[in-house]
């Protein structure tokens, strides 16, 4: 099923019909993030970094499901300083794509802390990371937001 998602990003028209039913599979998809099996985590990570480049209520939809920024910032956090190098920067890619949503900044500010000594820690996606904060800048001085 994954190659089958892999295959339906590659066309634009398709974009469509993966938001529209997006609350239909995201919890799978989010589960999948954690798969024992590598190439199973880097195949939903690589789809992750598709959806989280599609709409702004897409990036807010991902952002509020309640595992998938915990479980994205699990693997920044476990992948930095060792060999998980394509996790980390995919994982990074993706909390990147899903901040730049105003909407979704609120549910980034629990993991301030952990991306501030990931920031400080790992060289390969300290310039990610640090761009994440300073767009959390203003949910932390406004907390209308």
């Amino acid at each position: 099923s994954l190659e089958c998602l892999k295959n339906l990003v590659l066309l634009q028209e398709n974009e469509g019909h993966i938001e529209n039913h997006l609350e239909k599979y995201l919890d799978q998809v989010v589960d999948l993030m954690i798969h024992p099996k590598s190439d199973v985590r880097d195949s939903v990570l690589e789809f992750m970094i598709f959806l989280s480049d599609l709409k702004m209520t897409t990036k807010v939809t991902i952002a509020k499901h309640p595992k998938s920024i915990l479980r994205l910032v699990g693997m920044l956090v476990g992948g930095t300083g060792k060999n998980n190098d394509k996790v980390t920067k995919l994982s990074a890619l993706i909390l990147s794509n899903l901040s730049a949503a105003p909407a979704a900044k609120t549910y980034f500010v629990p993991y301030e802390r952990d991306l501030f000594i990931v920031a400080a820690s790992d060289p390969a996606v300290s310039k990610i990371i640090t761009n994440i904060l300073s767009e959390l800048e203003t949910v932390s001085w406004n907390p209308k937001i």
